[in-house]
């Protein structure tokens, strides 16, 4: 939600999840002048943030810092996804090979994520 208020000294900008206490407070002071927008829902993937960052929203980022944040060594989360090789780990992280279906499954039920995350 966007609040904006305009007086000719004045100018009174609200974002977010604005409290009813604080709109009653706007309108009592500023009566016909605040204007109130409501949010038009965006999925994430066509907000502004995504299309800026996309290039970094890949499965091989997703599986590097899922592995990173667990501190698990590209060796070491190999072997617990069924013994890939290392190397193989670090051309997925990389993008230069794709995560299979099978592989993906396994990276989501270790990080407790959803299997999209990866594929």
């Amino acid at each position: 939600m966007l609040v904006v208020v305009k007086t000719p000294l004045t100018e009174v900008r609200v974002i977010g999840e604005i409290p009813e206490k604080l709109l009653d407070v706007l309108k009592e002071e500023f009566g016909k002048k605040v204007k109130i927008e409501k949010d038009n829902p965006v999925s994430f993937r066509k907000g502004e943030f995504f299309q800026k960052n996309k290039k970094l929203f890949t499965p091989g980022n997703h599986m590097k810092t899922y592995r990173s944040m667990a501190g698990f060594t590209q060796t070491e989360l190999g072997k617990r996804i069924g013994g890939i090789p290392r190397s193989h780990i670090s051309a997925m992280e990389s993008g230069s090979r794709s995560i299979g279906k099978e592989t993906a499954k396994k990276l989501a039920e270790l990080f407790g994520v959803s299997v999209e995350m990866f594929l």
